[in-house]
Order: C-alpha cells, then structure tokens, then sequence
C-alpha cells in the first residue's frame, strides 16, 4: 500500500470518527410540541433561535494547529515527532534496533502515553498487504471514553514482518469526565433544524461524542452531539444546548 494512500486514509479517519448513529430509543417518532416544552423547561430562552457559534468559521481548526505535529526529529535510533507542547505524536522505528522497538500495540500506548491509555483505542480498520517479500499490517484505532468517541483522537500502527516500524497517536487526555447528556438525540436534532432553518429532516444522523475545544494553551474535553444533513453539519453542546461550531464533509471530489 502507498505511504499517500495510507497518510490519507488516516487523516479521514480522525476528521470523521468512522462512526454514525442510527435508531435506538431516541427514534424519530414524537408528540407536536415535545420539543417546544422540554426547552422552555431545561434551556435558557431562545435556544431554538440560535444563529451564531461559541467557535465561528475556521476556528476551532486555526486553533488546533499548534498541536499538530511539528515534524520528525531524531532522537537517538528514533524519529519523534513532537507537537508544540512537547507531546508525542507519532514514532519512526525504521531505525532502530528490534530490541528498542515495542512488541505489541499496547506496549507502544503504554510507553510513550502513559499506563492505561492503551485500554481508550479500539481497532476500527485494519489492512494488510503482502508483497511476496514483505507482509504488512496497518491498523488504525480510535480513541473512546466510556464508549463514548473522541472526535479527532485517533492513530495508525504499521509492523512489516512483525517488527513495528511506525505508530501514530493523537490522544486527549480524559479523567473524571461525566458522558451523561442533558437531552436526548431527538432534542439535539431540533436544535438543529432550528439553527440550519430546515422544516424536515428525516436522516437521523446524529452521534454523541466528546469534542476538543480550546482551554487556554491547550484543550478539554466537551460532550457534545453532532447532528448531520448530508456534507453539513452541527456540533450542540451536549450539557447547555449551545451550538459549538459547524462542520463540513465537503472533500472536493
């Protein structure tokens, strides 16, 4: 598999989670005017007429940049790359020693992200390829925190011939968090119709999940829904009702 290919895969994987929801508990059928009560009772007024966002156009993108990754430094055997705060994120092996490279998956979060970490990422996709010459396995994790996706909190691990050569991990780290909402799905999608001025919307795309907002220098944890109209989006404070950006699954092709 090309380096592209796999760079890309894992750069769709963050952005959208791979994940989306689907009828439960919280379907689409409901009582006129449930909605209309359940806010006048639980939110502040005017929550259903909301045109602006806590993080408005490329915000919240603009400010997570200086956590992205700076570039590979050599760091003994090891390429690390750093983000600004000093956190790994990703670590090239290629030149290193078996000895020095970590056996397994969990081995690698548990080194380079702390005790525990290991048990927040679950394997979502996995490939692999063999050459005739080399047989390679590519698995990409998500973060979750009790079961709850972290948007964006994901990483790739590669072995060839059952030496890692690469791992990659963008962790956020959770502790004590609270992952109960304060409404349900049904709430959140008319909010949503609100905000995007839609009379109908039948899709029931929307996902609970905890999202990065910026906290000072760095970031925290937020519960949040995302509630999708096809390439369009809405990310709603999952505890206060607000809405926290918009999002967008336009990739131009």
């Amino acid at each position: 598999m090309k380096k592209n290919s796999l760079l890309w895969i894992c750069a769709l994987l963050m952005l959208t989670g791979m994940s989306s929801c689907s009828k439960g508990d919280d379907d689409l059928v409901f009582d006129d005017g449930l909605y209309e009560e359940l806010l006048k009772e639980d939110f502040p007024e005017g929550l259903l007429n909301q045109t602006t966002t806590e993080f408005t156009g490329n915000e919240w993108f603009l400010a997570n940049a200086p956590l992205w990754g700076q570039g590979y430094i050599q760091e003994g055997n090891l390429k690390v790359m750093r983000n600004s705060l000093g956190a790994i994120e990703a670590v090239d092996f290629t030149g290193a020693p078996a000895e020095e490279r970590p056996k397994t998956v969990s081995e690698f979060y548990e080194r380079y992200f702390g005790e525990g970490v290991a048990g927040y990422f679950k394997c979502v996709i996995h490939t692999d390829w063999d050459s005739g010459m080399h047989y390679e396995t590519h698995d990409y994790y998500q973060q979750y925190y009790k079961d709850v996706i972290v948007k964006t909190s994901s990483g790739c691990i590669s072995f060839i011939d059952d030496l890692m050569v690469s791992g990659s991990c963008d962790y956020l780290p959770i502790k004590d968090f609270d992952v109960t909402p304060s409404f349900s799905k049904r709430v959140a999608i008319e909010i949503f119709k609100s905000f995007m001025k839609l009379d109908d919307y039948d899709e029931n795309r929307c996902e609970l999940q905890i999202v990065r907002v910026p906290e000072g220098e760095t970031f925290g944890p937020r519960l949040a829904y995302e509630v999708r109209n096809g390439l369009e989006g809405l990310v709603i404070d999952a505890r206060s009702g607000r809405a926290l950006y918009r999002t967008s699954y336009d990739w131009g092709l």
